[in-house]
């Protein structure tokens, strides 16, 4: 049986969902979309992976910071390589390109 159901997948529900489960409770997450992260979700776009939304996380709580090293261990986070890329169109309508326009400083 379920004590608690957490309404959507948001990283902010994760957390909540994750504490209450540590915190002895059953809980379920429920989440309209396929994936998880709302906004930090990752989507699929001609037959690549697109990361819309925020760009990065720089947590700053220690609860916060746990929870992100769960999720890269898991491999649903990973380190961002400061590279940016740009999705543009190919001459002559060939499809869609991926080129690197540049690095952001640290």
């Amino acid at each position: 049986m379920t004590d608690i159901a957490v309404i959507g997948a948001r990283i902010a529900d994760l957390v909540y969902a994750q504490q209450l489960s540590q915190a002895g409770y059953s809980v379920v997450v429920v989440e309209k979309s396929r994936g998880l992260g709302g906004r930090l979700a990752t989507r699929r776009l001609h037959g690549t992976l697109v990361d819309h939304g925020a760009c990065y996380l720089k947590p700053k709580g220690e609860l916060f910071r746990r929870f992100v090293e769960i999720l890269r261990a898991c491999h649903i986070l990973e380190v961002w390589t400061d590279e940016v890329y740009e999705l543009t169109e190919e001459a002559e309508g060939k499809g869609a390109g991926l080129s690197r326009v540049g690095f952001l400083e640290s």
